[in-house]
């Protein structure tokens, strides 16, 4: 789950003194050149081979995909990597904070080596730079709701390491303990869908509202199959929220259900999901039953209430509307009698 490998990030980073930063060598070879302490002091540009080059462990956002990454590269094609990443030393490489997506392209077009400015950072401040260079680069209602989520929560334990924003830590941690939601209300179907929410206008998650974010951190005890189902859109955010209330063998039940048969989880069934769990009543055969069940439609009956100008010519002055619907509807009948092809392809 997304909590423990959070836990597992800051380990060491629960003080700066129990996580320095890498002392600067030396001497540090770069592409077969050699850069002196005086470089190393100055933030400069320096090309680095793509090869020594390695992801952040445990990075929340995903590479550019589809049509952003095709723009990327073509891009990246015509004027190289204008914009250097931000690495950090790691062993014999450097470990990218900022620049993954710039990276991934250079080594689609080819290119052999890359700007990058050379930061000695502890675990924390490298944090600092992937989380905050993300929320720069990206608008967080193009975030995936797991890129999101996942985001908030290293951000709430970042804020926790620095000893920032106790209020907010105080109220994460309370909402993550909250097993049943006993507290907890998810608010009306129509205010947030698959991709996000539309009240999120600023990058910042200390503007988000405490709303927004409690949705968005109980995503992080999602199964990892339905939270892949919250990104592609086929489970809402909301819906999401109330699955994660679910206990870990509850949701793989769930899971186990989706993987052989198809069926929709809206608002209600997820509700009726939860609420079952609350009673300790959830089982296999019960997440059959609930999304199994079909949504009653009320079927479509037309009436006429006040006849239009149209219809009135048809029928002499002043007859009255029970006798124009009584005409209509026997006209309809044997209209219909004799034509049961136009009355199959109404009711298709």
């Amino acid at each position: 789950m997304a909590d423990s490998i959070i836990t597992n990030i800051f380990a060491l980073a629960k003080n700066k003194q129990q996580s320095a930063a890498p002392e600067p060598p030396q001497s540090i070879e770069i592409v077969d050149k050699v850069v002196n302490e005086e470089i190393i002091e100055k933030p400069n540009v320096l090309s680095i081979s793509v090869d020594k080059l390695i992801p952040y462990d445990h990075n929340p956002f995903h590479l550019y995909e589809g049509e952003r990454l095709t723009q990327l590269i073509e891009s990246v094609r015509e004027n190289g990597i204008i914009t250097p990443l931000i690495v950090r030393p790691m062993g014999g490489d450097f470990q990218i904070l900022a620049g993954h997506n710039r990276h991934n392209a250079a080594c689609i077009v080819g290119l052999e080596t890359v700007p990058c400015i050379v930061r000695y950072v502890d675990d924390t401040e490298a944090l600092e730079i992937v989380l905050e260079s993300n929320f720069t680069q990206r608008s967080i209602t193009d975030m995936l709701p797991s890129e999101l989520a996942k985001s908030l929560q290293m951000q709430v334990e970042l804020f926790k390491t620095c000893g920032k924003r106790t209020d907010l830590v105080s109220q994460m941690q309370q909402l993550m303990e909250d097993k049943y939601g006993e507290e907890e209300t998810v608010e009306d179907e129509n205010s947030t869908s698959g991709r996000g929410d539309r009240r999120l206008k600023n990058n910042s998650v200390i503007t988000l509202s405490e709303s927004t974010r409690r949705r968005y951190m109980r995503l992080n005890l999602l199964h990892e199959d339905l939270l892949a189902l919250v990104d592609n859109g086929f489970i809402t955010v909301l819906c999401g929220v109330e699955l994660s209330y679910l206990r870990a063998f509850e949701q793989e039940l769930l899971v186990a259900f989706l993987e052989e048969n198809t069926a929709e989880i809206n608002k209600k069934k997820a509700t009726r999901l939860r609420e079952l769990s609350r009673e300790n009543a959830l089982n296999a055969l019960k997440i059959k039953t609930v999304l199994s069940e079909r949504e009653t439609k009320k079927e479509f009956a037309p009436k006429i209430t006040k006849p239009s100008q149209a219809i009135k010519s048809l029928f002499p002055a002043g007859t009255k509307p029970k006798t124009i619907e009584s005409t209509i509807v026997t006209a309809l009948k044997f209209y219909f009698e004799n034509n049961p092809k136009e009355r199959q392809h109404e009711t298709e």
